[in-house]
């Protein structure tokens, strides 16, 4: 046999073993085939937070960077970000999907509701209805409340001093004039040792600094002014011997002035203020070297007093960061534990809320989820972290408990974190007719909820839950 025939006998050979059709090269690397979710739990309880992820992968497998696009059904089901966070509203199936490309995957997640009930029994309680009730604040088992009589019956305001050592029966032992309107704000040094009272609405605004040698009977000891504080003083802070002051001018200079109450007479020694602020400093809450400021239209203002590693101090504060969350922001209490701040706002023009913003990066805060409440604003709280319950003083709705546990996101009281309220002497949502539920201010001391009532004074609750 010749080569050229030994060639062409090879050729026929290997063109029956291929046949005619072509090599197949395997999937195209990049070219999306597939949306898979995971990270989805078969069930979930409503009101708590899953993560999601989802990819898309190529016919290799293998991921390809492609924008998802996330959505629910049924759409009010829940709250689902778009980074794929998941809070549900509802008890039921409720189904994720995922879609990029035209191509999509879909998890079903069954909800099962969160179920929170209890309710709060009147434990005892001490009528005071010849003027407004403020702020208050109790230690050990004596309490001190502000006061603002606006019906012309005086020109004056008082300090009173309670006696809350039986709960059922609390009853003012004593009082201190003082020559203001409005004494807004009362706090209690953490050891009793002395407490300042606030003046506003007044010819001099300022802070007054009370002796409680004796609790059931204070006396007056110094009162402080400058030029900040004689516009009006709304609250104070009492941190050891520093005692922040929120001053509520509505203007320049209004801001936070930091006063030492070690000296022989407590003197001004630090301060601060956003000189173009859009409304005044209304709130002040520090601890563990952080200080939280409600600065109304400023929103939520972060400084470091000597914890927030920028080289502040208690008399020397620097400012970390400050969150805008639209307008009157009143108060605020921060939980270390968890980065959470939980925020206030007093406007009574639009069902009230309250913002929680996660401050576990206090140079860079970020709203976290918000709990809404149909009528009235609120206005102060108190929480209880052991456990992880918060109670809002919701004025005409009364007190309000929620359940704070966990990862916290979307609106609370539509994941079923709301526990129980009380309007414990009745009345309608708007509470400004001085007879009605008008919760100004909550605190926790032992086994009961303490309220200050705007209209009716000082009552005691007991969580039954």
């Amino acid at each position: 046999m010749t080569a050229a025939m030994r060639f062409a006998l090879f050729s026929a050979v290997l063109l029956a073993a291929c046949g005619d059709d072509p090599v197949d090269p395997g999937p195209e690397p990049g070219v999306p085939v597939e949306v898979s979710i995971t990270g989805a739990s078969a069930a979930l309880v409503q009101g708590d937070v899953v993560a999601l992820q989802a990819s898309v992968l190529d016919g290799n497998g293998d991921a390809v960077a492609r924008a998802i696009t996330w959505s629910l059904s049924p759409a009010g089901a829940g709250l689902l970000s778009d980074i794929g966070r998941l809070v549900a509203y509802q008890a039921g199936t409720v189904s994720v999907i995922a879609t990029a490309d035209g191509l999509a995957d879909t998890a079903a997640i069954s909800v099962t509701a969160r179920g929170l009930s209890g309710s709060f029994t009147i434990v005892g309680g001490a009528d005071r209805t010849d003027g407004d009730n403020l702020d208050f604040w109790i230690v050990g088992s004596h309490a001190l409340s502000g006061t603002r009589f606006i019906d012309g019956s005086r020109t004056d305001a008082v300090i009173l001093a309670w006696d809350v050592s039986t709960p059922a029966a609390p009853f003012v032992t004593d009082s201190v004039i003082i020559p203001a309107l409005r004494l807004n704000d009362v706090k209690i040094r953490a050891d009793g040792a002395f407490a300042v009272g606030t003046r506003e609405v007044v010819d001099e605004g300022g802070i007054d600094f009370i002796g409680l040698a004796d609790p059931a009977h204070p006396t007056h000891q110094f009162f402080l002014t400058d030029q900040a504080m004689a516009a009006g003083v709304h609250n104070v802070w009492i941190e050891g011997d520093i005692v922040y002051v929120a001053t509520d001018a509505t203007g320049s200079p209004s801001g936070m002035r930091i006063v030492d109450a070690s000296l022989g007479v407590p003197a001004v020694v630090g301060g601060f203020e956003i000189p173009s602020a859009d409304g005044p400093l209304h709130d002040i809450y520090v601890r563990d070297g952080l200080a939280f400021l409600s600065y109304w239209d400023e929103g939520l203002v972060i400084l470091d007093v000597g914890g927030g590693g920028a080289g502040g101090a208690p008399t020397a504060p620097v400012e970390l960061s400050r969150i805008d969350l639209d307008g009157n922001t009143h108060n605020a209490w921060y939980w270390p534990a968890t980065g959470y701040v939980f925020v206030g706002e007093e406007d009574f023009q639009r069902p009230g809320i309250v913002r929680i913003v996660d401050a576990s990066d206090p140079t860079a805060p970020e709203l976290a989820a918000t709990i809404t409440f149909p009528g009235q604003t609120p206005h102060n709280f108190w929480l209880d972290e052991a456990r992880e319950i918060l109670y809002i003083g919701w004025y005409g709705e009364g007190l309000v408990a929620v359940d704070v546990s966990g990862q916290l996101a979307g609106d609370l009281r539509l994941g079923g974190r709301i526990i129980t309220s009380l309007r414990y002497d009745g009345g309608a949502a708007n509470c400004f007719d001085g007879a009605s539920t008008c919760t100004f201010a909550p605190q926790i001391v032992g086994d009961n909820i303490w309220v200050m009532d705007l209209n009716n004074g000082l009552r005691a609750l007991r969580p039954d839950f």
